[in-house]
């Protein structure tokens, strides 16, 4: 078998770690403007 190589030879640039952490926001962030409204709309109904 042939050896594994390094798939990121080179290290990450400032602008890249800035997309990279962009992202993980949006993902971890934004995801309650999507839940939060529906879950709000059901319980408010009484």
């Amino acid at each position: 078998m042939e050896k594994l190589q390094d798939l990121n030879s080179k290290p990450l640039t400032r602008k890249q770690y800035f997309v990279v952490s962009s992202m993980l926001f949006g993902l971890f962030f934004g995801a309650g403007n999507l839940i939060f409204p529906i879950s709000f709309r059901s319980t408010s109904r009484r």
